[in-house]
C-alpha cells in the first residue's frame, strides 16, 4: 500500500486570523483577572495600529536610534545624532525613536517628520512627543513600554545608542539579549559617543570585560556591537551590513540566507569550513530547489544560501554575515 505524501503546512493570514480568534474567545472561558484583561486588551491595540502605521513604509530600512532625553542642543552627541538622521536619510533609511527630546528630537530634526517614525511613551511626568514628530500620523503614543521595545525593535534594521540613562541602558541590554537567543534576527547595534568620550569605554569595562573574564558570555557574543566616536563610521558600518546580506529566515530545518551575490562554489566550500562549528550536517550551499513564496521579498532578484544551522552560535552567525558582505 502506497503511503499518501504529507502536504507540507504553510501558514498563512488566515491561519493567524483564526488563531488570534481562538484566543479571544478562550478568554471568555477561562478565569481571568479584569486587570489581565485590561492588559491583554490595550497590548493588542498597540500593536494593531503600531502595524497599521509601518505598513506602507515596509520596503524602506529604518535605523532605530536611542539616547538620553535630557541631552541638549549644545551638547556634541545631539549634534551627532541630529547628523546621523541627516545620513540615513539622505541613503534611503528612515529613522526611529522614542519621540522625545533630547537624542531622539536631534536624530528626528535631522531625519525630519517626513523621515522618522516617533513611539512615544506615555508618562506622569516629563515625556511628550518633540515638535519635529508631533501631529504626525507617524506618531504612535504607547501605554506599555514592552510594547513599545517591541516595535523599536521588531520594525528596525539597525540600532544606534548614544549615552543615556536607565533607558538606554534597558534597550541595549535587551538588545543584546534578543541577538544572543536569535529572538530577533542579526542586525547591526552601534554604541556611538563624542570624541574623547568615556561612556561606552567604562560601560564596556564594567560589563563586557567583567562578563568575558568571568565566562558569562562567549568571546563571539563581542560581534554584537560596534563602538565608535565617528558618525560616518557608524554609517558606513550600518551600510556594509547590508553590502551583500539582504536578509534571513528559518524554513523547516533549513536557515535560509538571501543574499544579491553568491560566492563561487570555492569561495562557499572555504566558508563552509572556517564555520563548520555552527553547522549540524552537509554544508552552506546556495538554494537551487523551489521554496516557498517569501512575501517580503517578493519581485527583488535575491540569492538564497542554506544551511543547518545549530541555533545556538549566533555570534557566529552574525561573523557569518560579515563575511558573506565581503563579496
Amino acid at each position: 500500500m502506497k503511503h499518501k505524501k504529507r502536504r507540507k503546512f504553510v501558514l498563512t493570514h488566515k491561519h493567524l486570523h483564526k488563531s488570534i480568534a481562538h484566543t479571544v474567545e478562550k478568554l471568555k472561558t477561562q478565569p481571568t483577572s479584569l486587570l489581565d484583561l485590561k492588559i491583554i486588551d490595550a497590548s493588542l491595540k498597540e500593536l494593531c495600529y503600531t502595524a497599521k502605521v509601518f505598513a506602507p513604509y515596509r520596503h524602506r530600512r529604518k535605523v532605530t536610534v536611542f539616547g538620553s532625553a535630557r541631552s541638549h542642543a549644545k551638547d556634541p552627541s545631539y549634534q551627532q545624532a541630529k547628523q546621523l538622521g541627516q545620513e540615513m536619510v539622505r541613503l534611503g533609511y528612515m529613522v526611529v525613536t522614542g519621540a522625545g527630546p533630547g537624542i531622539m528630537q536631534a536624530a528626528q530634526e535631522g531625519a525630519g517628520s517626513m523621515g522618522s517614525f516617533g513611539l512615544n511613551i506615555r508618562l506622569p511626568f516629563e515625556q511628550k512627543a518633540n515638535p519635529i514628530i508631533q501631529g504626525d500620523t507617524k506618531l504612535i503614543n504607547f501605554k506599555y513600554f514592552f510594547t513599545r521595545k517591541l516595535s523599536m525593535v521588531k520594525e528596525s534594521d539597525a540600532l544606534v545608542l548614544f549615552p543615556g540613562g536607565f533607558g538606554t541602558q534597558d534597550e541595549l541590554f535587551e538588545t543584546l539579549t534578543l541577538l544572543q537567543t536569535g529572538k530577533t534576527n542579526p542586525v547591526p547595534v552601534i554604541c556611538i559617543e563624542k570624541k574623547g568620550g568615556t561612556y561606552w569605554k567604562d560601560w564596556q569595562r564594567l560589563n563586557l570585560d567583567s562578563l568575558l573574564k568571568r565566562k558569562l558570555i562567549s568571546e563571539e557574543d563581542l560581534s554584537f556591537t560596534y563602538f565608535t566616536d565617528d558618525v560616518e563610521k557608524a554609517v558606513a558600518h550600518i551600510t556594509h551590513f547590508y553590502h551583500n546580506y539582504h536578509s534571513m529566515r528559518f524554513y523547516q530545518k533549513w536557515l535560509l540566507i538571501h543574499v544579491w551575490r553568491v560566492p563561487s562554489k570555492k569561495e562557499l566550500h572555504k566558508i563552509s569550513l572556517h564555520f563548520r562549528s555552527i553547522v549540524t550536517r552537509g554544508a552552506l550551499t546556495e538554494a537551487r530547489h523551489h521554496l516557498p513564496h517569501d512575501p517580503d521579498i517578493e519581485g527583488i532578484p535575491l540569492k538564497t544560501l542554506h544551511l543547518h544551522f545549530n541555533q545556538k552560535n549566533f555570534g557566529l552567525l552574525r561573523a557569518l554575515i560579515d563575511t558573506l558582505n565581503r563579496y
